[in-house]
């Protein structure tokens, strides 16, 4: 279903190919069902002098599987040589593109409570469930050696009564509690609370 935004860009499904130098291996299925879901929200790229698909190639075969008989396309006036580098760069900007994995966890756990579930968006409860597996294993701390070596006794550099002068600043090793640990820190002054 290509929508009214977008039917001033319909063309017969016929009147145009995929590239045959398209290296991409796309997920058919995934793009059928989301056409059947949302029909289709973008054009597709054509180089005007070819036919051939630059951008959409599988969006194209979805279509196809589907038995539409139009596609919204928009069509570029390139070279070959151009044509190669569209369709690689197109593929390749997804390849580098990555997600902000908490801000998808949350996008997720909100749509998978809806009556629609997950259905359309490419993922399934499967992979919610791994995305919160990889953000916990990424919050736990890293261990440094093995865990169950311990520290030999290292002397201790402080001692109850030692003061520390930082800036304006003093910090004292001692019981808060004790009014003469107190007045020691406090060398007389009084307290800014």
């Amino acid at each position: 279903m290509i929508p009214e935004t977008l039917a001033h860009l319909a063309i017969p499904i016929d009147s145009i190919q995929p590239h045959p130098r398209n290296v991409r291996q796309g997920d058919v299925g995934a793009i059928s069902e989301s056409l059947k879901l949302h029909g289709q929200y973008r054009p597709i790229v054509v180089q005007k002098s070819t036919g051939h698909i630059l951008a959409g190639n599988h969006t194209y075969k979805a279509a196809r599987a589907l038995k539409w008989k139009q596609i919204a396309a928009t069509y570029v006036d390139v070279t070959d040589d151009q044509a190669v580098r569209i369709l690689l760069m197109d593929n390749r900007a997804n390849d580098l593109a990555s997600y902000d994995d908490p801000a998808l966890a949350d996008i997720l756990k909100q749509l998978i409570e809806t009556e629609q579930g997950l259905e359309g968006t490419g993922f399934d409860p499967d992979d919610l469930e791994q995305l919160l597996r990889d953000i916990d294993a990424e919050q736990l701390p890293t261990v440094i050696g093995d865990p169950d070596d311990v520290p030999e006794d290292v002397p201790a550099k402080t001692v109850p009564g030692y003061v520390w002068l930082l800036g304006r600043h003093r910090l004292r090793c001692g019981d808060s509690t004790s009014p003469s640990d107190m007045d020691a820190l406090m060398n007389g002054a009084t307290m800014d609370a």
